[in-house]
Formats: structure tokens, C-alpha cells, sequence
């Protein structure tokens, strides 16, 4: 079934998990929360398995710059989870922190007054925004990445990745 073409599910899972993340900014309760997180969990599924198999497919045949470069995919893969609370955490304060100050009834903020920190739609719009447009980037990189005969079907039998920046 198509011809053991797994560029198609990368780009549907990239389009469905840029649909459903920017959708997160207008849900407005718990039931639809629980739809689109499903949704969010299923194609994040179906593009960590295609990815993982393309990656594996464009290594070198030999064994030790596979290991090697399997290496590299692996911690470049998991580097937005260390960069994601490092960008978004500071652009989330930014545009959406707001305080609450419940002062006592003499009108003027103290040491005893209770601060209440949140943060206003605003700030998450813009983050959920942003992690949208990183699943569009991630679809448009895979066109500059070639199979092992330099076209774009990455199960090509040859010998060599190519990468074409």
C-alpha cells in the first residue's frame, strides 16, 4: 500500500498536528479539549514512527557511521523538548502574564496582600501559534531530504544519504 511511501504520513501527520494545535486556542471547554488532544496524540504517533523510519532509512550502510549519525538524529530529536520551556516559557510571560491583587479594603497594595499570577489567552495563543508553525517547518525541511540515490524516495536501494540544503 503506497508503494512503502512514508513521506505522505509525515506530511498528512505535520498538517493534522498544525491544524490541531492552533485549534487549542478557541477550544473553550474540557470536552473539546479531550477530541483535540486525541487527535494531537494519534498524528504525533504517526509522525514520531515515519520519522524515525525515514531517518533509519537514509543512513550509510556502513555500521559505524550509522551508529554514529543515529546518534545525532536522536538527540536532534528530542531537542526541542529541551529548548521548547526555554523559548516558550519567556514569550508565554511576555504576552499573556497578568497579576491579580486582592488588597485589603484600605486601597493600597501590601506585604499581606494575596498575588494571584496567571496568565491570559493571550500568551498560550501565541505559543500554540508558534509550536504550529514549527510542525509546518518540520514538513517543509523533509522536501531538501533525499533517499540513499538522492531522489526524494527515501527507500531507494544505493549507498549514501544526501542532503540537499
Amino acid at each position: 500500500w503506497m508503494n512503502g511511501q512514508r513521506r505522505p504520513f509525515v506530511y498528512l501527520a505535520c498538517a493534522i498536528l498544525f491544524g490541531a494545535s492552533l485549534s487549542l486556542v478557541f477550544i473553550h471547554n474540557l470536552h473539546q479539549m479531550t477530541k483535540v488532544v486525541i487527535v494531537l496524540g494519534a498524528a504525533n504517533g504517526m509522525y514520531l514512527t515515519m520519522d524515525t523510519s525515514l531517518a533509519v532509512d537514509t543512513l550509510p550502510p556502513d555500521l559505524e557511521d550509522s551508529a554514529q549519525l543515529l546518534g545525532v538524529w536522536g538527540v536532534a530529536a528530542f531537542l526541542g523538548s529541551a529548548l521548547g520551556p526555554m523559548i516558550g516559557g519567556p514569550l508565554l510571560f511576555l504576552f499573556g502574564a497578568s497579576s491579580n491583587t486582592n488588597d485589603d479594603d484600605d486601597g493600597m497594595a501590601s506585604a499581606d496582600d494575596d498575588v494571584t499570577e496567571s496568565y491570559d489567552w493571550q500568551g498560550y495563543a501565541v505559543v500554540l501559534s508558534l509550536g504550529s508553525c514549527y510542525f509546518l517547518a518540520s514538513a517543509v525541511s523533509l522536501f531538501f531530504i533525499h533517499g540513499k540515490n538522492g531522489t526524494s524516495d527515501a527507500n531507494a536501494p544505493t549507498t549514501t544519504p544526501n542532503l540537499q540544503v
